[in-house]
C-alpha cells in the first residue's frame, strides 16, 4: 500500500473518525482505523461495535492495500505536519511510514484480518 494525500483532506476525515473509535481500551482493535487504498481514494473505516463510520479521501494511489493503524496516534501525527502532501507507505510488516517534507515516522499497526467486519455499504 502506498498513497499520497493532501493534509487538509486527510485531517478532516481523521477528525470525523475520532468521534467513533473506542476510547476505553476494552477491545484494543476498536481504537484503530482501517485504511484501504484503492483506485484514486483512501477509505477510512472505524467502529466501536455500536456505531460504524466509513469515509473516503481523494488520493494518488501507487499501490493498493489495507492496514489498521491506531486512530488517535495517526490523527496527532497528521495534525502536527506542515500543510503539504503526505505520503503513506506500508512497511513489510503491519506498519506504515509517514513522510511529509522533511518529516518521516514509522507507526506500527495491525493486519486487516484483526479488524471487525462491517456490513457492506
Amino acid at each position: 500500500m502506498e498513497f499520497t494525500v493532501k493534509k487538509g483532506d486527510f485531517l478532516k476525515e481523521l477528525g470525523l473518525i475520532q468521534g467513533v473509535v473506542e476510547k476505553k481500551n476494552t477491545i484494543p482493535i476498536l481504537s484503530f482505523v482501517l485504511l484501504t487504498a484503492k483506485d484514486d481514494q483512501v477509505v477510512l473505516v472505524a467502529t466501536d461495535m455500536d456505531v460504524s463510520l466509513r469515509c473516503t479521501c481523494t488520493a494518488t494511489v501507487r499501490a493498493s492495500g489495507t492496514v489498521a493503524i491506531q486512530a488517535k496516534r495517526l490523527f496527532e501525527i497528521v495534525r502536527n505536519l506542515p500543510d503539504a502532501d503526505i505520503q503513506i507507505k506500508r512497511t513489510d510488516g503491519d506498519g506504515i511510514v509517514i513522510q511529509c517534507e522533511r518529516y518521516s515516522s514509522k507507526v506500527l499497526g495491525q493486519g486487516p484480518e484483526n479488524f471487525p467486519s462491517l456490513p457492506a455499504s
